[in-house]
């Protein structure tokens, strides 16, 4: 997220951003967890750490403060090395056949929403319940609202050690696990100040090769 060929930063706690990898399985194995600029800046990205191998997609979201508060922009098919456009279609298409005929996510005895997240793409907003798979291969769900720090005080916390640990639910909300958020970020104030859009995204492409 970017304010290029402008001065003014960004307020504090203005942006924010989220990515997540997902296995073949559609289950997340790696998500970054929600970062935000505590500070006022120009631009804010998240990405979480690599995984090895191959058959990973990626996707994410953004936030924006707007005059009602933060408003969310979904990026769908974000870039990955690992992954076609072809397996993806093919993951997405057997992972629509889980949602009920008006295409909505299936529900828990709780009535709360689960599901893989890349369906974000296909239903328009995430499940109360992602799909994940911790790293000891332990497959359950994270809590939508356990992404987001509750306070400004607990965003501040995780942006200085990029790791936070959340539990892992099983379908109805019994905790059978830890599931560790992994963030790598980067808050660069005023190396991007007067930028192109086109530059900016050359320098975030060189970071992250």
């Amino acid at each position: 997220m970017e304010r290029a060929g402008s001065y003014t930063p960004y307020p504090a706690n203005s942006m924010a951003a989220c990515a997540s990898l997902y296995n073949s399985s559609g289950n997340a194995v790696k998500t970054s967890g929600e970062v935000s600029n505590t500070s006022a800046d120009y631009f804010i990205f998240a990405y979480t750490s690599t995984m090895g191998g191959t058959g990973y997609h990626a996707g994410g979201y953004v936030k924006l403060a707007t005059g009602s508060g933060l408003a969310q922009f979904i990026c769908p098919q974000t870039g990955t090395r690992s992954s076609s456009n072809s397996s993806r279609a093919a993951l997405l298409s057997s992972l629509t056949a889980t949602l009920d005929r008006a295409g909505n996510y299936p529900t828990n005895s709780n009535g709360e929403t689960y599901g893989s997240g890349l369906l974000v793409e296909v239903v328009g907003d995430m499940p109360a319940l992602i799909s994940a798979e911790n790293a000891d291969g332990v497959c359950g769900y994270i809590r939508e609202s356990d992404l987001t720090p509750a306070t400004p005080a607990e965003a501040a916390a995780f942006m200085e050690t990029l790791v936070r640990t959340i539990p892992l639910y099983d379908i109805n909300d019994n905790v059978i696990g830890t599931y560790e958020l992994d963030a790598t970020i980067t808050s660069y104030n005023s190396q991007f100040a007067g930028m192109s859009i086109d530059e900016v995204r050359a320098t975030v492409a060189n970071l992250t090769a």
